[in-house]
Parts: C-alpha cells; structure tokens; sequence
C-alpha cells in the first residue's frame, strides 16, 4: 500500500514508531512531508527484512528530519530504503532535508542497510548524515552541502571524535554524490573496533566551497 504521509502542525512527526514490534513499508510511491516535524522516527522498533520504503522524505526546519535509533543490527532485520525516481540524475526526487535545529539532519544510530537515493540534506545546523553503530550504509545521486555552524560539525560523519564508539560496518557506498562547503569535514568514518569489509566511492566530490 502506497503511504502519503503530510503534516504541516510545527513539531509532529509525520511517521512516529517506537516502543517495539517489527514496522515495514513496502509500497511503490511512497511519500513523507512533515515540514517542522521529524519526517520519520522509528525508535526501539525493529525495521522487517522486507525493508521500510519511501519514495521520498522531506523536512524544513525539524529538530531533525529523519531518526532511526535501535531499529534491529543482525541481518535478521531490513533497513530504509528512499528511492527517488529511480533516474540516473541528482535531481532531489529522494527528498530534502533542510534547515534542522537540533540534532543532525539524518540521525542513524543502531541500525543497519540504509540506502539513501537522489536525497538533499543541506542548511542543517548540526552533522547533515550522523551514524553510529550503523552496519552497511548507501548513498547514491545526492547532495550533502553546507551543513553545520562550527568545528563540530560534518557533512557525514560516522562515529565521534572520541571514546570507544563503532561509526560504522560493513559495506558503505557514496556513488555520484556531491559532500561540500560543510562547516568541519566533508566526511569523517571513525570505528574503535568492528570492520568495514568494502568501502567504494565513485564519481563523487568532497569538496570546500
């Protein structure tokens, strides 16, 4: 079944699953605009291995626009997968996550298979993509610019400065993607223990604009 989720109220989240169970989204089409509330927060509920699917996922101005947190690691369980429109250009079909105030625009943490297609995450205040303790992680056809507003703050960052935190493992993947003009460092992958198997960026830049 095809989900059209859209809220405009300042602060709701327009797909909100915590406290247990198993979710999945599996509908061709899909689609999340939540405007200031988080796009889509699934907490302590794990995501089935037939994935949780969505065409696109926008927000403006969230604390943050998309939370997984403690969604299921083992490959027992699936993971989000934003689409775009299935072309070959970087074009925001995927969705766009702007303007957050509080936390990173996309908040990954405990959680495993997240392909991200044609999504723009820029103008956040915090990290654009932060991870921790994420296990295989995709990025196609997409534009992670001028987020952050000081030495604190990535483009992508994976794990944390310090301390014994596992950023991510694995395979990651960045293909055709632009990663620039963010207030510390385009990218930074930091694991103290775990192993990423495969790590391939293609026709891509990280560049300081």
């Amino acid at each position: 079944q095809t989900l059209t989720l859209t809220t405009s109220a300042s602060g709701t989240t327009a797909f909100n699953a915590t406290g247990g169970g198993t979710i999945t989204a599996t509908g061709s089409g899909s689609t999340i605009s939540s405007g200031t509330g988080i796009g889509l927060n699934v907490a302590n509920t794990n995501i089935g291995t037939n994935d949780l699917t969505f065409q696109s996922i926008t927000s403006n101005g969230a604390s943050s626009g998309i939370v997984l947190d403690n969604t299921g690691t083992t490959a027992s369980f699936g993971g989000l997968i934003v689409t775009g429109d299935a072309t070959t250009s970087a074009n925001g079909s995927g969705g766009t996550i702007q303007n957050s105030t509080g936390g990173a625009g996309i908040l990954l943490t405990n959680t495993r298979d997240v392909v991200l297609d044609q999504v723009n995450v820029n103008n956040n205040g915090n990290d654009g993509i932060h991870g921790v303790g994420v296990t295989n992680f995709t990025l196609t056809r997409s534009n992670v610019n001028s987020n952050g507003n000081s030495t604190l703050d990535d483009g992508l960052q994976f794990g944390e400065a310090s301390g014994t935190v596992v950023g991510v493992t694995g395979t990651v993947i960045i293909t055709d993607t632009s990663i620039s003009g963010n207030a510390h460092n385009n990218v930074h992958i930091r694991s103290t223990s775990g192993t990423i198997d495969n790590l391939t960026v293609t026709n891509s830049s990280f560049n300081n604009l």
